[in-house]
């Protein structure tokens, strides 16, 4: 440590140790220090306490194995401090191999030179450790090496034995040797992807907030995709609430962005910026589980009014046909939706209503942003009015047979879940026995007692929620979201 500023022609202050002697305050400080363009510290010393859940990449991309593990998986966990997603550079990542004229020394150097390589190999393969040794655990890897080294074994045999032999039944193939090998399974079908009333989610915003009065004063940015907003009381009571308090800002103005490159140099700017590392960025991403996104869904939603939904024309229906969109929920014995159902239930003169799939339906007739123009006239809502009950009612039948089917597939993982907390229980029972086993009979009574009702509060409380998270409610909630209708058939 003395020898590196001169050796490497720095400053002391570019040099700094990290290892497990550190309070975790300190080490969390050198981290966010390392992560700062202004900060002087240029050089860490890591042990294998920063093997793993640090972020050292920002302005590093440089990696020196000093020790040599004999864990594949510690060499991809150390890899991953610098060649990670964010890091704008090529990885270079180099071992300190030594020489010895020892020939004992030489033949375990040469094992180790093996797992180098083939570290190396899964670096640019972007592969799995784990497929090296064929183990599961950073003990079991090292292990392997540890009887490999001790045992004499050339790097050679090394190689064709521990790594490129075939895999056989072990202790981890349990499950293979008692029910047989399991044929892959097909791989899945790949979704279709989902259909969309608005190109993105800045779009929805757009046309969302125009229609909130009290936001008045919010200014949009089409080629940052940036929504400037002042928010009003209720936003700032829910913002107060889903926000962190270092997040909410004293200007009580709100920067967000569709626009990921722009809030991704904002980040780099709050860091560069804030000596202390503690700064948020001034530019949030706009995304559909930020706050004030689900406070645009809310009130958008919340401005149709209770019991009510819009009205769609669509030139693409036929003359007698009519449609209601509608959401089947549900939920499980706690309230928690499990289930939705979006579905179209559609009708073409005096016939049946029949179940389409929603996105099919929306594609074919057409709605989406600005895809059907408002005639501004007014419509003629009697059929479809009459034709509601009948809609509905097939929309709760389609919902509760869906129910049925969810309850006896759930049924089984329900009794399977209480099996295991069965089994649980005993063995935490069994484990106490074995605890007390030593205890004078005098002691042991009383701290049985006690431990055993510890033991029955537990899987009294636990087992109930189970049932009541898995198991579903027998009456689904169905809501109607939006009628559609051909211009010509409601016209008045």
């Amino acid at each position: 440590m003395a020898r590196l500023p001169g050796d490497l022609r720095l400053k002391e202050d570019a040099f700094t140790i990290l290892d497990g002697g550190l309070s975790d305050i300190e080490q969390q400080e050198i981290v966010e220090r390392f992560g700062q363009e202004h900060d002087s510290l240029r050089v860490l010393l890591c042990s294998d306490v920063a093997s793993e859940g640090l972020n050292l990449h920002y302005f590093s991309h440089r990696l020196m194995h000093f020790d040599l593990p004999w864990s594949p998986m510690v060499f991809q966990q150390r890899n991953g401090r610098v060649d990670r997603f964010g890091q704008e550079r090529t990885p270079r990542i180099d071992y300190l191999l030594t020489e010895s004229e020892i020939e004992t020394v030489k033949g375990d150097l040469r094992v180790i030179e093996v797992l180098v390589r083939k570290d190396e190999q899964i670096s640019r393969n972007i592969g799995d450790p784990a497929s090296i040794l064929r183990k599961h655990s950073i003990e079991d890897e090292e292990r392997v090496v540890a009887e490999a080294l001790a045992s004499g074994m050339s790097a050679e045999q090394f190689e064709r034995d521990c790594i490129d032999a075939p895999a056989t039944q072990d202790d981890d193939d349990w499950e293979t040797a008692l029910f047989g090998p399991t044929p892959a399974p097909p791989p899945a079908p790949v979704a279709p992807e989902p259909h969309r009333f608005f190109p993105d989610v800045y779009a929805f915003a757009k046309q969302a907030i125009s229609r909130i009065p009290e936001a008045e004063g919010y200014r949009l940015d089409d080629q940052a995709r940036l929504l400037r907003l002042t928010p009003p009381a209720d936003l700032r009571r829910r913002l107060r609430r889903q926000l962190p308090a270092e997040v909410l800002r004293e200007t009580d103005e709100y920067l967000l962005s569709a626009h990921p490159g722009l809030v991704e140099e904002s980040i780099q700017r709050a860091r560069e910026e804030d000596r202390q590392g503690a700064a948020w960025p001034d530019i949030q991403f706009l995304w559909p589980q930020h706050p004030i996104c689900q406070w645009l869904i809310d009130r958008v939603i919340g401005d149709v009014g209770r019991r009510r939904a819009p009205v769609i024309t669509s030139p693409h229906l036929a003359a007698d046909e009519c449609a209601f969109l509608m959401l089947g929920l549900i939920p499980n014995r706690k309230g928690q939706p499990l289930i939705a159902e979006w579905k179209a239930v559609v009708r073409h003169g005096d016939g049946d209503h029949a179940i389409e799939d929603f996105d099919a339906f929306c594609a074919r007739a057409g709605i989406a942003e600005r895809g059907l123009p408002n005639a501004r006239r007014a419509l003629d809502l009697t059929a479809l009015q009459q034709a509601l009950g009948d809609a509905v009612a097939t929309m709760q039948l389609y919902v509760e047979d869906q129910v049925k089917r969810f309850s006896t597939a759930r049924a089984e993982e329900v009794k399977r879940k209480l099996a295991e907390l069965d089994e649980l229980r005993g063995a935490q029972e069994r484990q106490l026995e074995l605890r007390l086993a030593t205890v004078l009979d005098s002691v042991r009574i009383g701290r049985r007692a006690r431990r055993m009702k510890d033991i029955e509060d537990v899987f009294t409380e636990y087992s109930p929620w189970v049932k009541d998270s898995l198991e579903v409610e027998p009456a689904p909630f169905v809501q109607v979201l939006v009628g559609v209708t051909a211009p010509g058939s409601s016209d008045g």
